[in-house]
């Protein structure tokens, strides 16, 4: 099963993709932020990041 990590500052819009990614039967990993994205990524094994680019503590690029 694909694993798609996403990271975005906004609870609503987190959830949302979320949501319709696993309607999709995609195994999804949110994170808050730049920090628990890197955390994901090191204890996981992540197939696709979608990021939100601008965040309080670190851009997305960051992330990837």
């Amino acid at each position: 099963m694909t694993t798609i990590l996403i990271v975005d500052d906004e609870p609503s819009a987190r959830s949302t993709m979320a949501l319709l990614l696993r309607k999709r039967g995609y195994r999804v990993v949110q994170a808050d932020g730049v920090a628990a994205a890197v955390t994901a990524l090191t204890e996981e094994v992540i197939d696709l990041v979608v990021t939100d680019l601008r965040m309080p503590a670190g851009s997305g690029l960051d992330v990837l």
